[in-house]
């Protein structure tokens, strides 16, 4: 029993850590909460219009690249105007988020139990430091 343990602790700390990169290289409908785990990469090609449904919010636990360009620039907005989503929030990364010529728009802090339903609207910054560079942050509300 006991080689069967060293064995498979063995094989536990000498296996890789894979984590998963998702690319989104397409205009994107967002139907429910997205959650971008502490070990993922999401990462958004220039031109790609985001499009909240509802009210939901991308949850970045890992590592967002949203890098547009000058010319083309990722868009998160509600698909209808004059509607709001809850924007995007980055929760306690130790990783470097990019967001680089994103426009943000129509996103919501309308209040609630947790800081972050409370606070920042468009984006959400808690215990976390990605860089945000050449991006209009626009029409966003928070309580």
């Amino acid at each position: 029993m006991k080689l069967y343990l060293l064995i498979l602790l063995l094989f536990l700390l000498l296996s890789p850590v894979y984590s998963a990169t998702t690319t989104w290289s397409t205009d994107q409908q967002i139907t429910e909460d997205i959650t971008v785990s502490s070990s993922d990469t999401l990462i958004i090609d220039a031109g790609v219009v985001v499009e909240f449904t509802g009210a939901y919010k991308i949850v970045v636990n890992g590592t967002l690249i949203a890098q547009g360009s000058l010319t083309d620039s990722i868009i998160f907005r509600h698909e209808t105007n004059g509607q709001t989503h809850y924007g995007i929030d980055f929760k306690m990364t130790s990783t470097t988020s990019i967001m680089e010529y994103c426009r943000i728009q129509d996103g919501s802090a309308p209040g609630g139990s947790w800081p972050d339903d409370q606070h920042g609207g468009g984006i959400f910054i808690d215990y976390s430091s990605p860089i945000i560079r050449h991006c209009t942050i626009m029409n966003n509300s928070a309580i």
